[in-house]
């Protein structure tokens, strides 16, 4: 639960954690060379043998890349960078994220999937409609269960 003043002091920070960043990028940065690691190097050669064994090289491409590691700078324009200054106006307008949960979408997964463990057969069109239908007729009956034990409870006399 945020309060004004918490989101006041996470503006504030926010605001000064973003002119930090800017500040390394433009200044501490410049001061070092830095190069792909060598899993991203390795990766890339890897796909430009592919192209070239299927002959997708096109022979435009720069010269100088397939010559070592590239060169790699830190990079600002990120979408977890961008949207840092739209998270307390956010949590304004939508309140907080923490009590969103997906355990319902995994419930409902998993029940899928165990159901599709069962009931892998040849006339699985037919398996699925009646699994549908089952499950219909498994609500109407619950419906109708509660209704009936609403009308039976007993009124005092």
């Amino acid at each position: 639960m945020h309060t004004d003043s918490s989101l006041e002091v996470l503006d504030i920070i926010t605001i000064a954690f973003g002119q930090k960043l800017r500040d390394f990028a433009e200044e501490t940065c410049k001061n070092f060379d830095t190069v792909e690691t060598d899993r991203e190097y390795q990766t890339w050669k890897r796909a430009e043998a592919r192209r070239e064994s299927c002959g997708g090289g096109d022979g435009d491409e720069e010269s100088g890349t397939s010559s070592g590691k590239r060169r790699r700078a830190f990079n600002l324009m990120t979408p977890k960078l961008h949207f840092l200054g739209d998270y307390v106006a956010q949590i304004r307008a939508l309140g907080t994220t923490d009590s969103f949960t997906s355990q319902i979408v995994s419930i409902n997964y998993l029940q899928v999937a165990h159901w599709l463990t069962k009931n892998v057969r040849a006339n699985f069109n037919i398996e699925l409609s009646r699994h549908g239908m089952n499950a219909q007729a498994r609500t109407m009956l619950s419906r109708k269960l509660s209704t009936w034990m609403c009308e039976r409870v007993p009124t005092e006399e």
